[in-house]
């Protein structure tokens, strides 16, 4: 089940020409239920639209960004879920899709039941529970493996996780969690990686950890914080 003290009040709801738009602010994380009775958990920084009624023989919706769905099942009315070219298809599950679009990589997650996972040059993959695909934008290639529940699923119990990761896509991360803008000053190129996790912690004990991985100094101004490399 989707926890519902993930539903904080920063979203924005337009409707218009029978369409719905939800929005995650950064900073934000909403839970939202479609029409069909599906439940949706928007992470920061994310956007689902769809249809104020599913009418005909088919679910679908627009992502931007990442949430986890749960959805009612309905063999008569597959569900359909389009991120800018790719499409993941299913009856009924629960599954994780992170595909924001400043990032190179897509990644659909599965927790119950199979999804089918399209991209546009036409390979697709079904995926099972404990299963992931993740799309290399760059290269176009579409791989899978198994599932990495803190990396897919650990954001809904309000755990930021990094594995492997690199100063600044941890910025790009951060400045969404907890919607706020981050200017980097240093070089960080060659500093390395981080993997570890934390869990409603505030922005300010999260840096001040990873200052002592990354070897640097921050300084908070309301919304805006500044990182500097030490030079000793």
């Amino acid at each position: 089940m989707l926890n519902d003290n993930l539903t904080k009040p920063q979203t924005l709801a337009i409707k218009g020409s029978q369409t719905i738009v939800k929005k995650a602010l950064p900073g934000s994380k909403i839970t939202t239920k479609l029409p069909d009775g599906s439940l949706v958990t928007l992470n920061s920084g994310s956007t689902i639209t769809f249809p104020a009624n599913f009418s005909g023989n088919i679910r679908e919706v627009k992502l931007a960004g990442e949430a986890f769905f749960d959805i009612e099942h309905n063999p008569d009315k597959p569900f359909f879920v389009n991120m800018n070219g790719d499409q993941v298809r299913v009856l009924g599950t629960s599954f994780n899709i992170r595909s924001y679009p400043d990032d190179s990589t897509v990644y659909v997650s599965v927790a119950s039941g199979r999804v089918a996972y399209s991209i546009p040059s036409g390979k697709e993959v079904v995926l099972v529970p404990n299963q992931m695909a993740t799309h290399h934008l760059n290269d176009g290639s579409l791989t899978t493996g198994d599932v990495d529940r803190l990396q897919s699923f650990g954001w809904k119990d309000r755990i930021i996780y990094f594995k492997s990761t690199k100063l600044d896509n941890i910025i790009t991360e951060l400045e969404r969690w907890y919607g706020v803008e981050i200017n980097v000053h240093g070089d960080f190129e060659n500093a390395g990686s981080f993997t570890g996790q934390f869990q409603d912690l505030s922005l300010e004990e999260v840096l001040t950890g990873l200052s002592y991985e990354f070897k640097f100094n921050f300084k908070i101004s309301n919304k805006v914080i500044t990182i500097n490399k030490n030079t000793t």
